[in-house]
């Protein structure tokens, strides 16, 4: 335990000292016009991936004619193909080495985002890194632990307790200038097909919170 502890601690200040390093980006207000192609990092949790899925709906809405690639996990691709306003997936290793995920990096360059949206809320660095090396013209997260110089749009949390999809919501608002028209939660038809999905997708790989996974996050 002392060690994960110790090593924890050495991560975080490897972190500090490249967010200190990194050079600062200006906060501007993308043209919606110019963003064609969008991406969205959602690289942690199955539940929190779910519980994300609004964010697609609602660039669709207000981006009609972009491209939206969502950026998941290897293992989460096909739960993410069901969705009907993803038109790109990308998969990613979800374990391994760091430069392992960084070579898997070519092929979201090769998509050359407009946008890339960071929609973890976390200390961790590497999504904020992933962003950075997109080669994105524009990056969006949350302001949290001094990674706020590197997002040219952001939003910063009001308290610890606010909930993901509200999280979410005030993010892509940010970006859009507009309220947040979709259900946070999807429409419903979306978060219906979603659960049938889901329930099956978790059943064929055996997970035994096939059931229960639906009632710490219900629709």
């Amino acid at each position: 335990m002392n060690a994960r502890i110790e090593l924890k601690k050495l991560y975080l200040c490897g972190r500090n000292f490249l967010l200190s390093v990194l050079p600062a980006v200006s906060s501007a207000n993308p043209d919606s016009e110019t963003l064609l192609r969008i991406a969205v990092l959602r690289l942690d949790r199955l539940g929190d991936l779910v519980l994300s899925m609004a964010v697609f709906s609602e660039l669709k809405l207000r981006f009609p004619k972009a491209t939206l690639a969502a950026c998941v996990s290897e293992s989460f691709v096909d739960l993410v193909a069901t969705h009907p306003d993803v038109d790109i997936i990308y998969g990613f290793p979800a374990s391994g080495s760091w430069l392992k995920k960084l070579l898997s990096l070519k092929k979201l360059r090769r998509f050359k985002p407009d946008l890339i949206i960071d929609l973890e809320a976390s200390y961790r660095f590497f999504p904020l890194l992933f962003a950075i090396l997109s080669g994105a013209r524009y990056r969006a997260g949350f302001a949290l632990f001094g990674k706020e110089r590197l997002y040219h749009v952001c939003y910063k949390p009001e308290s610890d307790r606010q909930h993901l999809t509200v999280l979410n919501q005030k993010l892509i608002e940010r970006i859009t200038g507009k309220a947040f028209g979709s259900s946070l939660f999807c429409h419903d038809e979306v978060v219906a097909q979603l659960k049938h999905d889901s329930q099956k997708w978790l059943e064929k790989k055996s997970h035994p919170a096939a059931y229960s996974y639906f009632v710490i996050h219900p629709g």
